[in-house]
């Protein structure tokens, strides 16, 4: 699905949106994808390694879907495209600290590994920025999504569909990033945001071959 997406988007990269959708669904698979290395090797420094570089992806998924939001709501002349690059300022400030951990452990505070049904997990105790990130990217999350359902509530027919499935759909992420930092996954350290995230990448299959979002905005 995830390839069958980026093919189209980069053949639709020059519709409006389709350019920065393209960025989201690149960063939405490569993480999935780095997730399923990680826990595929047992090495505490591959995995950690590997969860580094997770990190682009991470904290570049929910200023992308902000940026996404406000083309399709038409509110991108409330914060005007050349300044877009704003939100990326603190999730680079993030990554440094994440990439330099080992100095400073604000990012995590202990990592360990763990063992469980013959699957190794990264078993990792968070930070003050790690928390400063979650905050961020919620914040992100629910204010794309929020102008999304928003819009939902003043379209009619397709557009209605189309808004309000996006919107929902990027809250699936969110409650599934809740449930396992707070462990209340039956296995507390398998991390289900890559899986909510392919979740979401399915309502955005709908909206984009179902909708046509990208005809619309």
């Amino acid at each position: 699905l995830s390839l069958v997406l980026t093919v189209y988007l980069w053949l639709n990269r020059t519709a409006k949106g389709g350019r920065v959708l393209l960025f989201l669904v690149t960063a939405i698979t490569a993480w999935s994808f780095l997730y399923a290395t990680e826990i595929g090797v047992d090495s505490q420094a591959a995995m950690v390694s590997i969860a580094k570089v997770e990190y682009l992806s991470i904290l570049s998924i929910s200023p992308l879907w902000l940026i996404f939001s406000l083309e399709y709501t038409d509110f991108k002349h409330k914060l005007y495209p050349k300044y877009w690059y704003i939100l990326f300022i603190l999730p680079l400030i993030i990554l440094l600290f994440n990439w330099t951990n080992e100095l400073h452990h604000l990012h995590w505070s202990s990592i360990n590994t763990e063992r469980v049904q013959d699957v190794t997990y990264l078993v990792l105790e968070y930070g003050p920025v790690y928390w400063i990130n979650a905050i961020y990217a919620y914040l992100l999350t629910f204010t794309g999504s929020g102008l999304l359902i928003a819009r939902a509530f003043r379209s009619r027919g397709d557009n209605f569909g189309s808004a309000m499935l996006l919107g929902i759909g990027a809250l699936i992420p969110i409650l599934t990033n809740i449930v396992s930092v707070a462990k209340w996954f039956p296995n507390p350290h398998f991390d289900l945001t890559p899986i909510g995230l392919a979740l979401s990448m399915i309502v955005l299959a709908i909206a984009i071959f179902r909708y046509k979002i990208l005809d619309v905005i």
